[in-house]
């Protein structure tokens, strides 16, 4: 019952006032899904509310490096360890990949 700012936890007997924004997210076309019947319509009108599309990355390949570059420093800082230079030839092959 989120649309009347409420929900019962599982095996509550309550319910609790909450102000909730829900942000979903799919690979798939739920529009499709909902014409092929697997995927609920209630559930479709509740949460395409505010749609946002974005190119899978085989169709933008030039922020390839610079998401490369963010995990290495990412990885980096969660061990503490120096952030290692992506080379030329790594990038390449990255980039090579859909």
């Amino acid at each position: 019952m989120l649309q009347e700012g409420q929900f019962r936890p599982v095996g509550g007997s309550r319910f609790h006032d909450v102000r909730v924004r829900l942000i979903a997210s799919t690979n798939r076309d739920l529009a499709e899904e909902l014409e092929k019947g697997t995927f609920r319509q209630d559930l479709y009108y509740r949460i395409n509310v505010f749609r946002i599309t974005a190119p899978p990355l085989r169709r933008r390949k030039e922020d390839s490096s610079d998401l490369a570059a963010h995990f290495l420093q990412k990885s980096a800082g969660k061990y503490g360890r120096p952030v290692p230079a992506l080379s030329p030839s790594a990038l390449e092959t990255l980039l090579r990949f859909d």
